[in-house]
């Protein structure tokens, strides 16, 4: 297999992962700077509460499609990297996986959603009538399915990389680029510990908050950066089996 080659989908869902990267940071800046995020709850203007958590649910959509795509470009860049060898069953894993995150996705932003009913009862105080289930259980489990799917797109490619035929330096800068992941994975348990802190652990969830925007924020850009591979695309042929 030439290591060459044009533009891909996994170049698609790389563009598509920096915008929605880009939009989530513009919110959570936006959100910090005149929204309240930067402050406890209870000092939150009660004339911009509402946008604050219109917000919220903003960042909390594009920071879950934007891990998506990226974990969707990595998965495609693998299929690229043995799309010219027998590897049925790797093929097969990573097809599963795929359509897993994509439907984690669905799930998770729909769940975001309509957690309310009305859905603008997230929001607003409109009576007796409105039902919603608690956003703590919700954005810990989403948080902690989400991690859990990075760990499983971060050990994929261990196999395919302990068949590269390389030399030293390159298996090496491919390795180096892919423990990128393992960084990801960690940003997100941390920062599934400040969710559960924030939304479970307290009441005051903007300012308990603060510290698990820093964690998305690493989470997502090493995320991008590992789904460039820029040094995979110089590699040599995969090996033959």
């Amino acid at each position: 297999m030439g290591a060459k080659r044009g533009l891909w989908w996994d170049d698609l869902f790389i563009l598509l992962a920096f915008m929605f990267a880009v939009g989530f940071g513009a919110v959570v800046n936006v959100a910090m700077g005149h929204y309240g995020w930067d402050r406890h709850i209870w000092n939150i203007p009660l004339d911009v509460l509402s946008t604050s958590v219109k917000a919220y649910l903003a960042a909390k959509i594009l920071f879950i499609v934007s891990g998506t795509c990226v974990r969707m470009a990595l998965l495609l860049f693998y299929l690229w990297l043995i799309k010219d060898v027998a590897e049925k069953g790797l093929r097969r894993i990573i097809y599963v996986v795929m359509g897993l995150n994509a439907a984690l996705c669905l799930v998770a932003v729909l769940v975001s959603i309509f957690r309310c009913r009305p859905i603008h009862a997230a929001w607003t105080t409109i009576g007796d009538n409105s039902q919603c289930f608690s956003e703590g259980v919700s954005i810990t489990t989403i948080g902690a399915l989400l991690t859990v799917m990075d760990f499983v797109v971060n050990i994929l490619p261990l196999p395919i990389v302990a068949r590269l035929n390389v030399v030293f330096r390159q298996r090496l800068a491919a390795t180096v680029l892919l423990s990128l992941g393992t960084i990801a994975t960690a940003a997100g348990i941390v920062r599934e510990v400040y969710v559960y802190r924030a939304f479970l652990g307290t009441k005051d969830s903007t300012w308990g908050a603060l510290p698990l925007w820093i964690c998305a924020d690493v989470e997502i850009y090493v995320g991008l950066t590992r789904s460039y591979a820029p040094a995979f695309r110089r590699c040599a042929p995969y090996g033959q089996q």
